[in-house]
């Protein structure tokens, strides 16, 4: 159960003095939030607590056990070829819709701008410490990892139906089978994936519903069961707009105090969940 979170983007700059302030909050148990907003151009970064207070001076929301903290990096996938086509159009607009619905896009894979996303994120992710990745089992977020990511020998790399995006309507958002997966991505523990073919399989001939926000709210819940359930206290999370969106707005409460819920792609945020 998720009593708050502890907040630093860690895409953004100026990432020495959140840091400080981030592990001066841990390390004296503090439920702090912090934001960092960086403009183009500028060199001076604005870090701010969440109610607006200067860096160095972070507001405490609360206190809890650092034992019962856990950091979780979430990210989202890269561009996929989904993207391209939808984005020549306006969100949410039939057009947009209709792009989404092409099966060509079946279980999408990253475009070459994708790609290019992942070897910038590479190139900027080693400050990220983790022992556990979880990744959506779809092609375009486990492309994300291996591309996006240095392989660590001794990190388990799990992929997790829970965290995928919002099942049904488009192909784009169906996987394939968990055999092609394997052979495609050896170093992945797909053990927690049920054999065979993806249950939510969208074809040209019959495709299930759109899932609602209640049905990911459940997989929300059962993604943060199956965290506070593992020893580890890092974690890398690779998944989806539409889940990570939803899991941002309304469990973490995010535009609250930070802005924007949803994830651009390649986004990366860590945040500090403590569990009860």
């Amino acid at each position: 159960h998720v009593m708050k979170t502890l907040v630093r983007r860690t895409r953004q700059p100026a990432q020495r003095l959140l840091m400080l302030g981030l592990a001066a909050c841990v390390t004296l148990g503090l439920l702090c939030s912090f934001s960092c907003a960086h403009k183009d151009g500028e060199k001076q970064d604005k870090c701010e607590g969440s109610h607006g207070s200067s860096a160095g001076a972070p507001r405490i929301h609360g206190a809890f056990p650092k034992s019962k903290a856990k950091t979780v990096h979430f990210v989202r996938h890269a561009e996929g070829f989904h993207n391209v086509a939808a984005k020549k159009h306006v969100r949410g607009s039939r057009e947009y819709e209709a792009a989404l619905d092409d099966p060509s896009f079946f279980d999408a894979k990253l475009s070459p701008h994708g790609e290019e996303q992942c070897r910038n994120l590479r190139s900027t992710s080693d400050h990220v410490d983790y022992s556990l990745v979880l990744v959506s089992p779809l092609t375009r977020t486990l492309q994300t990892y291996t591309l996006g990511f240095r392989e660590r020998k001794d990190v388990p790399v799990i992929a997790l139906e829970h965290v995928r995006e919002r099942f049904g309507k488009h192909p784009c958002d169906s996987r394939r089978s968990v055999q092609e997966l394997r052979q495609d991505f050896p170093q992945v523990n797909f053990t927690f994936i049920a054999a065979g073919p993806d249950p939510h399989l969208c074809t040209p001939e019959s495709c299930p519903p759109r899932e609602s926000d209640a049905e990911i709210d459940v997989r929300v819940q059962q993604f943060l069961d199956f965290v506070a359930s593992r020893p580890e206290k890092e974690i890398l999370v690779v998944s989806h707009s539409s889940f990570l969106a939803r899991m941002f707005q309304e469990h973490f409460k995010w535009e609250e105090r930070e802005g924007k819920a949803r994830f651009e792609n390649a986004e990366l945020r860590s945040v500090v969940i403590p569990f009860r």
